[in-house]
């Protein structure tokens, strides 16, 4: 499994357009981390949020996702923007979310 993936956080997402939209006026932005993670990754890191025990099992004869594209996040880092939730914190929120609207 060699496929990344890049997780974006709604809100995080909306904070940072609604501020850049507010007061930068320079060259385009990637809005990213630095770095990406493998599908299987965060298949594990899903389970062990919602306590899954369960076997992931991956079909390798399939396509697993895009090859790396890892965005450069060297404007966005000078103008002092990072990440405020890990990965893990973010899915555990969504699923939090998801369980107070009994959504699941």
């Amino acid at each position: 499994m060699n496929g990344l993936k890049k997780i974006f956080l709604l809100p995080g997402v909306m904070l940072f357009t609604t501020v850049m939209a507010q007061n930068y006026q320079g060259p385009m932005v990637n809005i990213g981390v630095g770095s990406d993670i493998s599908i299987a990754d965060v298949a594990m890191t899903v389970g062990d949020v919602v306590g899954y025990t369960g076997k992931l099992v991956f079909d390798l004869t399939k396509p697993d996702g895009t090859p790396r594209k890892l965005l450069d996040v060297n404007r966005i880092g000078a103008l002092g923007w990072r990440a405020k939730t890990s990965l893990r914190d973010g899915i555990a929120q969504a699923y939090a979310m998801a369980l107070a609207a009994d959504a699941l």
